[in-house]
Order: structure tokens, then C-alpha cells, then sequence
């Protein structure tokens, strides 16, 4: 089944994630969720609601998922440790 998030703005903030053992991008406040990160994976399998970063240049899949998974965690620690609130627009 594929979930759907509704279109709008959402704070992300970073979360310890015990499921992946690391930091992760959390939204908040996604209506009808809960605990919506942004990980890394390559197809719909790897996830079941959360937003999987990467390039999609194979249809169906989602690849270099990993290598910009840590790059957003690096801006997002980033802008967090400089005072500022971070967003993502769904649209």
C-alpha cells in the first residue's frame, strides 16, 4: 500500500531514530501520521509513509538515497545550530 502525504509545509527537525540508529529529518505535525522521517532506501518497499531522498533517474527506484540522506542531515544540523527553523514544502 502507498502512503500519501498531504500537500503543505512541515517543520523538520532531527530525531534519534531507534528503528535506524542514527539522526534522522523528522516532519512534524503531518495530519493522519506519525514519526515521518526522511531515510534512506531505493524503492517503495523501504518505506511505508517517510520521504526517501535521492536522485531518480531509474523508474521506480531511488538511487544515491544514503549519500544525500547525510548530506540533508548536515544542512538541517546546520540551520538548527544557527537559530533556525527548518521547512519542507509538499506540493
Amino acid at each position: 500500500m502507498v502512503h500519501y502525504i498531504l500537500f503543505g509545509t512541515y517543520q523538520i527537525v532531527l530525531y534519534d531514530s531507534p528503528h535506524f540508529k542514527r539522526i534522522l529529518p523528522k516532519l512534524l505535525n503531518v495530519p493522519d501520521y506519525s514519526d515521518i522521517l526522511m531515510h534512506a532506501g531505493n524503492t517503495v518497499k523501504d518505506t511505508r509513509g517517510c520521504l526517501l531522498p535521492g536522485e531518480n533517474k531509474i523508474k521506480g527506484e531511488v538511487i544515491n538515497s544514503r549519500k544525500y540522506e547525510d548530506q540533508l542531515v548536515i544542512l538541517i544540523t546546520k540551520a538548527i545550530e544557527a537559530g533556525e527553523k527548518v521547512w519542507i514544502e509538499i506540493v
